[in-house]
């Protein structure tokens, strides 16, 4: 029993030595290795937008659908939270293209096939779902 405790008392104090080995540079800036990815090599930039303009509208949709057909108040505020942030990840993602140094082109503001289908599936769920 005492080596137990004590097996796990030594992984305590290991804990704090490698939380400050992997904080970020206090130069104000983050890097991949920060937050722990990498970044997409393969990824273009008008894919890059069709992708993030894909999820925003998606979480629009979503989050519409789930402030109007949840039961809980906390569900409620939580989809309108959700709902405000996609919108706004949108609008700045549509002013970045707005630039003359830019050459990507708006998307447009349909759904892939994947995401349209779960929209599709969300729509068909009942009210007791949305709780």
């Amino acid at each position: 029993m005492k080596i137990v405790i004590s097996a796990a008392l030594l992984s305590l104090v290991s804990v704090p030595a490698f939380a400050q080995a992997v904080a970020p540079s206090t130069s104000g800036t983050m890097t991949s290795a920060d937050v722990g990815v990498e970044p997409i090599a393969s990824q273009s930039g008008p894919n890059y937008v069709l992708a993030a303009s894909d999820a925003n509208v998606y979480q629009i949709k979503a989050a519409q659908l789930a402030a109007t057909r949840a039961q809980r108040d906390d569900v409620k505020s939580y989809a309108k939270r959700v709902l405000a942030e996609a919108q706004s990840s949108q609008k700045a993602l549509m002013a970045a293209l707005k630039n003359d140094q830019r050459t990507i082109k708006a998307p447009s503001s349909a759904l892939s096939a994947d995401r349209a289908a779960l929209v599709k599936l969300l729509q068909k769920g009942t009210e007791e779902r949305f709780r």
